[in-house]
C-alpha cells in the first residue's frame, strides 16, 4: 500500500492497513509524508521514482521467490505508519 501525507484517502488506506493485518494478512506499507494524492502519475517527482522502484521490487521478489512478504520495504523518502 502506497499513501500519500496530504491525501484525503491516506486516514483510510492506514485503517484498511491494520484491518488487513490484524486479519494475519502480509501488507507491505509505504507512506510518503511530504507527497499528495496521484503523486505516482506527475513523471518529475523524485518520490515517484522512488515508489515504483519499491514497488516493482517487491513484486519482482514475489514473483521470483514465490514466497510470502518478509517484512515491510519502504521506498526512499517515506515513512512507514505504525499501525496497530
Amino acid at each position: 500500500m502506497v499513501t500519500a501525507g496530504f491525501d484525503p484517502l491516506t486516514d483510510a488506506a492506514k485503517l484498511y492497513v491494520g484491518r488487513l493485518r490484524d486479519a494475519g494478512v502480509p501488507v507491505t506499507h509505504a507512506h510518503h509524508p511530504d507527497t499528495f494524492h496521484g503523486f505516482l502519475s506527475i513523471r518529475f517527482f523524485p518520490q515517484r521514482r522512488a515508489a515504483l522502484r519499491c514497488t516493482s521490487d517487491f513484486v519482482r521478489e514475489r514473483i521470483t521467490a514465490g514466497s510470502q512478504p518478509d517484512g515491510p520495504r519502504v521506498a526512499a523518502g517515506s515513512t512507514r505508519s505504525a499501525i496497530p
